[in-house]
């Protein structure tokens, strides 16, 4: 195991591989609040194959791409935290009405094993322990708590696993009421925006990110992925999970609003970022992405 640095000597570590620093001090008043180990993951970009920074690289090169790093996660928390809302509604409200209020606790209903069960209702139960502090409606219905309240204190990976977990015939009139997206797509792009949630809550790095899961776009989204100056897309890029957040947002408006809020940050992205090559943008993903917010409308 390595040993602990001083700031000092972490502020020597990068001097030493070549990285240029105009202000020592400013550096290490960023270090003393900024862990050394989660900013270094920024460096790997600025970087020679033997650890050393390409000529000419600053300080302020890579706090660029950190800094907007965290523009570009608060932008994605704030829409995946509208299409929780969205889709928690829809599911408490169409399997309330056309079923029960208490659905969720019959295994006839899912597609899972009854072990699988068993540890998904744990898991429910939980959420709901360690929310029921917090809500004072919580102890209200105690072990009969409707869905619809239940909804309001299970996690956003918890309810993206009822849209995977139920039987899809019971979800029907759910996705005629959608109507552009069928189960599949839903819970794909559930899963997808679980994995981006997971990463803004805890800070991560977005940042030339490698992800292992690919969303399943719609055909509708997929055909404009497909212009003839576009070099061959990334499944597993930002930009798909981009087209997955838009497709789920399933609304005009909200996806113009998202579509202009994520333009203005890449807009004014520093010039040391390259967003095609670290989050899998193109020349043209303004276009695919209004093309697809417009199969909204129609």
């Amino acid at each position: 195991m390595k040993p602990a640095t001083t700031l000092e000597q972490q502020l020597k570590i990068f001097k030493e591989r070549n990285l240029i620093v105009e202000n020592d001090k400013k550096v290490l008043r960023f270090l003393k609040f900024n862990n050394y180990y989660r900013f270094s993951g920024y460096t790997k970009c600025f970087c020679k194959s033997n650890d050393c920074f390409e000529e000419k690289v600053t300080f302020e090169d890579i706090y660029g791409a950190y800094a907007f790093d965290i523009q570009l996660r608060s932008l994605l928390n704030r829409y995946i935290e509208q299409i929780e809302v969205i889709y928690k509604t829809l599911l408490a409200y169409h399997l309330a009405n056309e079923y029960s209020p208490l659905f969720y606790k019959n295994s006839n209903y899912y597609l899972i094993s009854e072990e699988e069960f068993d540890a998904f209702s744990a898991k429910i139960n939980d959420d709901v322990e360690n929310m029921s502090n917090n809500e004072a409606f919580a102890t209200h219905f105690g072990s009969e708590m409707p869905i619809w309240a239940l909804v309001e204190l299970i996690s956003f990976g918890t309810m993206s696993k009822f849209y995977s977990y139920i039987k899809q015939e019971y979800f029907s009139t759910l996705c005629c009421s959608l109507s552009r997206l069928d189960l599949i797509r839903i819970s794909s792009g559930l899963h997808s925006m679980t994995i981006v949630r997971n990463i803004c809550a805890h800070r991560a790095r977005l940042f030339n990110r490698g992800f292992t899961y690919a969303p399943r776009l719609s055909n509708r989204s997929l055909k404009h992925l497909k212009f003839e100056n576009n070099p061959k897309t990334n499944n597993r890029s930002l930009f798909i999970y981009c087209c997955s957040l838009l497709e789920l947002l399933n609304d005009y408006e909200y996806g113009e609003k998202f579509i202009n809020d994520i333009s203005d940050i890449i807009d004014n992205a520093p010039q040391s970022i390259d967003v095609y090559k670290n989050f899998g943008f193109f020349s043209n993903w303004k276009a695919v992405l209004l093309q697809i917010n417009l199969d909204n409308k129609q």
